[in-house]
């Protein structure tokens, strides 16, 4: 890091640092550096009275908002797997103290469990989460 102070004058350098002897090296005078190659991009940067100032590009042509021409949708629900629909069916007779499964699963077509396709697994589950209320 480096830190540059200037001082007006030697006296005010010694009230400074509380000194009236003479610093040990010469205080350097500060000086404005000779321009850089490197800081030739900078010199164009605030135009002076001579220079006149650079047009301004032309503003992009602003795009109106449009909104999905579809609405969000909610994701389709999983199908249930034979796994879940047992356990609820099972939990469901505990409840009610009878075998309700046997009625749910007949009501929707079938004899068995094992013989309900995936599709009709979805009315299933719902059916049984309706007698659940009624045990609840």
């Amino acid at each position: 890091m480096k830190i540059t102070v200037v001082f007006d004058s030697l006296e005010e350098f010694r009230q400074h640092f509380g000194t009236t002897c003479a610093p040990a090296e010469p205080v350097k005078v500060w000086e404005p550096e000779e321009p850089r190659e490197d800081a030739a991009h900078v010199s164009g940067m605030c135009p002076t009275a001579a220079q006149e100032p650079e047009k301004e590009p032309e503003p992009a042509e602003e795009v109106p908002f449009k909104e999905d021409p579809k609405p969000a949708e909610k994701p389709a629900p999983k199908a249930p797997r034979v796994e879940d629909v047992r356990k609820d069916l099972a939990a469901l007779n505990k409840k009610a103290g009878k075998n309700i499964a046997k009625e749910l699963i007949a009501s929707v077509g079938y004899k068995k469990l094992t013989e309900v396709p995936e599709g009709a697994l979805v009315t299933l589950q719902s059916l049984i989460e309706e007698e659940e209320k009624n045990y609840a």
